[in-house]
């Protein structure tokens, strides 16, 4: 029997200052370093055995997923389930709708390979705290932003045979690997 994985991503760095808002199509675009991080996430990324690639429709996770793409030489499915975190939104909704696409796309797939999804920060704090059960304690995990995850970083989710799911932030560009299960 084939052990689900999946690779939480979060989108590379956004050009900034924007004066759009960040939650609404189009959003910003890669910066430089965006773009740098972005090629070493795909370059991470490459041998991992994944079979299916999930991105927002937003444009900072549409280009970091063009990246990622072109590396594992397959295709990104995007998927509205995987937004931005709305303005009003409240959290038990993100929750739902993240559960909902987890579900309906991502473990209907697990047999088939491992999953990439890449999305924002807040989708990875629901995403972790439901797997773990709300167990997981992200207050060592804090970045750009507020999130759990740096942009581009990376947390591994891999569902054991008791059903429960080891976490673990395997990637950040910018230097760091950590392997921290929780």
């Amino acid at each position: 029997m084939t052990t689900p994985t999946v690779y939480l991503i979060r989108h590379a760095m956004p050009e900034q200052p924007y004066s759009g808002r960040y939650d609404l199509p189009p959003g910003p675009s890669l910066s430089e370093t965006g773009r740098q991080q972005a090629g070493r996430l795909g370059q991470f990324l490459q041998n991992k055995g994944i079979t299916h690639l999930y991105h927002s429709p937003l444009q900072r996770t549409v280009e970091t997923a063009a990246v990622v793409a072109d590396y594992l030489q397959r295709p990104s499915q995007q998927h509205e389930a995987l937004a931005e975190w709305r303005q009003g939104e409240s959290a038990a909704a993100v929750r739902q709708r993240v559960v909902d696409f987890w579900q309906k796309t991502v473990l209907a797939n697990g047999a088939s390979g491992a999953a990439a999804i890449i999305t924002h920060g807040g989708l990875i704090d629901q995403l972790l705290g439901y797997l773990s059960q709300e167990q997981i304690d992200l207050s060592q995990h804090r970045y750009w932003g507020g999130p759990s995850a740096p942009p581009a970083g990376v947390w591994l989710a891999q569902q054991q045979p008791d059903n429960q799911w080891q976490l673990s932030l395997i990637f950040n560009p910018d230097g760091s690997e950590q392997n921290l299960n929780r």
